[in-house]
């Protein structure tokens, strides 16, 4: 395969408005839907277990008693840890990076010259995995915070390691990201917007929220729930774009096995 070949098994020669057709939103939504009815039906939970969890802050809110609303708040409320949003995130995230390690198998197996960036796509997204169950940015918070005098919208002090990472992530993947085909990219940059913009702007936001109302109030449960609520979606997105990725990597290495000619040699493939 040349070298200058796409990340996903494509020519990666994507240019000027010829390769936008009329149904932009068409070739969008199968660029990042996955197999069947699978990305309706994760949204579908995203949604319910939002819904519960901004309930939960509403009955606790208006003091509205029940039993089993300590229990509503404790498994489904998204801004605690160890309930079932953090596990459903968390396994949305392993699944990113499976995928991913499957799309790199596959580019390194038909000599594609990304395969190590999809590599490290794949590690990334194990190390987020694992840090949505075990929270290790969180432990940075306060001692950042007291360190840096954080306050304000730098409140979650963990952001002043996260921006400059996702930077230097942007830097390091541009060549890779620009030899997509166009739909791959594309759904590459708007799940990856939508995900930081919301783990990160949305975290800011919250901090906001909370100096002036602190974390009881009904609009940081409401900022927390797009915060959460988005970037599941964009993580959902991302899933649907490997997977479609994957499936374009393997019939292009399929189309170039097939196209290779039988050998001549009568003693190959034997012995």
């Amino acid at each position: 395969m040349n070298s200058d070949a796409s990340p996903t098994g494509g020519s990666g020669q994507s240019t000027g408005s010829a390769d936008f057709q009329p149904n932009g939103w068409t070739s969008f939504r199968q660029s990042v839907s996955l197999p069947g009815h699978w990305t309706r039906n994760l949204v579908l939970v995203i949604v319910g277990l939002i819904a519960l969890g901004y309930l939960s802050q509403v009955f606790r809110y208006f003091h509205v008693d029940f039993r089993g609303l300590h229990s509503l708040e404790r498994f489904f409320f998204y801004d605690l840890e160890g309930n079932i949003p953090t596990w459903f995130s968390s396994i949305l995230l392993f699944l990113c990076a499976e995928r991913a390690w499957w799309v790199a198998s596959a580019a390194r197996a038909s000599g594609n010259r990304w395969h190590r960036h999809w590599r490290g796509l794949s590690v990334i997204f194990a190390y987020l995995s694992l840090d949505e169950l075990v929270q290790f940015h969180e432990q940075v918070v306060v001692p950042l915070r007291e360190a840096l005098s954080l306050g304000g919208v730098l409140r979650f002090a963990w952001v002043v390691i996260a921006v400059p990472l996702v930077v230097a992530f942007a830097i390091f993947y541009l060549r890779f990201l620009m030899a997509l085909p166009l739909w791959t990219r594309v759904a590459f940059i708007v799940s990856g917007l939508v995900y930081v913009g919301a783990a990160v702007g949305m975290e800011m936001i919250g901090a906001l929220v909370v100096t002036a109302f602190g974390f009881q109030s009904l609009l940081y449960a409401a900022v927390s729930a797009v915060e959460e609520g988005a970037e599941m979606l964009g993580v959902v997105l991302f899933l649907g774009a490997l997977t479609v990725a994957l499936a374009n990597m393997q019939r292009s290495t399929a189309a170039s096995t097939a196209s290779v000619p039988p050998s001549d040699d009568p003693s190959d493939g034997h012995l």
